[in-house]
């Protein structure tokens, strides 16, 4: 949130580069970000409905898979002792 709210303020190149790094969103990279945020502000000045930058659906099923086997295991590994 952090980062997303510097961003905002003072744009790609007033953020420290350690905090791009690391950023953890896979498939979505940074440069899909850029590019997403490009086509936005291309909106937001034309007032016309561009499409997104695309990402594989394959590659999303396979982190939204990833992401529910975690959170089930969370939540049945809270169910074991100790509480």
């Amino acid at each position: 949130m952090t980062g997303a709210v510097a961003g905002a303020g003072v744009g790609l190149q007033g953020l420290p580069a350690a905090w791009r790094g690391r950023l953890a969103e896979w498939p979505h990279t940074v440069d899909w970000m850029i590019g997403l945020s490009q086509t936005l502000a291309a909106v937001r000045v034309d007032r016309v409905g561009t499409a997104a930058p695309s990402v594989s659906a394959l590659k999303l099923l396979a982190r939204n898979l990833c992401f529910m086997i975690v959170v089930l295991l969370h939540g049945f590994r809270r169910l074991l002792p100790p509480y």
